[in-house]
């Protein structure tokens, strides 16, 4: 298994439309999505966290889930 980075989740909902919601700050961004203001994405950023993994696999099921297509599909 590669090792995935927020980065490539990041890129993948910003060319997909999805809107980065202002004012969060710390060690996560969260995205909207444009269509429906309750679906949100939350990326964990910090990579030394011991949840980091958990969260990113967590929040990449989310996506794949909200835009029916496969985990492969979004990364």
């Amino acid at each position: 298994m590669y090792e995935i980075r927020p980065a490539t989740v990041k890129n993948y909902l910003e060319a997909t439309g999805w809107l980065r919601v202002p004012g969060v700050r710390g060690r996560l961004l969260v995205y909207k999505h444009p269509a429906h203001r309750l679906r949100q994405i939350q990326i964990p950023m910090d990579v030394e966290d011991p949840d980091f993994a958990d969260a990113l696999s967590t929040a990449i099921t989310r996506l794949s889930e909200l835009t029916q297509q496969s985990r492969q599909e979004v990364l």
